[in-house]
């Protein structure tokens, strides 16, 4: 699980960069190249996330479980399950409670040349099938994430998400993880904090560190550090050394 506690996971967050629907992995219907769905896929199907998935038109030419996804023309689950209570397949891994493709590029330290980065506008350096997250590790990593369900209700997962309904246009319609539009997209006591001028919002535990932008936001004993009234801020123990960082990213 990459969900972070450090001070500085409020760069996770910022991971609205989510997602992408290429027809194939990486933009190319040659998937045994890249790995992502172990020796390639069969002919008529495609690397998805992992998993090799069929092409369609219309949902008659999908299983049962699922719908096609006329806007890249591939079957899709018709629900997203969550990971480890369902089992990813056997190229994923479980990444946040989300099933996401186990080949991915190499960790990088975060301020290191070519390190992706978190962006609430979706330029975090990743493909459009991915999303910058942050890793407990001090590393950040490109993650390939599911398609959104048929009826677009992305579930929580561990750390919330919420499904990328043209909210961020240079990414596909998958579910963001870790961000949100209301409280429901959050787990349970989890608060969706939205910045000033964003169509979309992090879910936040109130934890050292995490989103705010009002002191209810935070857990008991904690206040919400900002640099100015009505900006983006970070929960912080007042009796604790050190003032928490605060992320850097642009709004959508």
């Amino acid at each position: 699980m990459f969900a972070t506690t450090t001070k500085k996971s409020l760069i996770w967050i910022a991971t609205l960069a989510c997602l992408s629907m290429f027809v194939a992995c990486g933009g190319s219907t040659d998937v045994s190249s890249n790995g992502l769905c172990g020796g390639g896929c069969p002919s008529g199907q495609f690397c998805w996330n992992g998993l090799c998935v069929v092409g369609c038109n219309t949902n008659a030419e999908c299983a049962a479980d699922q719908y096609c996804d006329t806007d890249v023309k591939q079957c899709a689950n018709k629900t997203v399950p969550v990971c480890p209570d369902t089992p990813c397949g056997a190229n994923q891994t479980c990444v946040n409670g989300y099933c996401s493709a186990s080949a991915a590029a190499e960790p990088k330290k975060k301020d290191a040349s070519g390190a992706c980065k978190p962006a609430a506008d979706g330029n975090d350096g990743c493909e459009k099938n991915e999303l910058c997250i942050e890793r407990d590790d001090e590393q950040t990593q490109c993650r390939s994430f599911p398609r959104c369900p048929e009826d677009g209700n992305c579930p929580a997962g561990l750390t919330g998400a919420v499904c990328n309904d043209k909210l961020i246009p240079n990414k596909a319609r998958i579910c963001l993880v870790g961000l949100c539009k209301t409280d429901a997209n959050c787990p349970s006591s989890w608060k969706c904090v939205v910045p000033n001028g964003s169509a979309i919002g992090f879910c936040s535990d109130g934890s050292l560190g995490r989103p705010c932008m009002q002191a209810d936001q935070c857990k008991e004993g904690f206040q919400c550090m900002q640099a100015a009234s009505g900006t983006l801020g970070a929960c912080f123990n007042s009796s604790g050394p050190g003032f928490p960082d605060t992320p850097d990213f642009p709004l959508p």
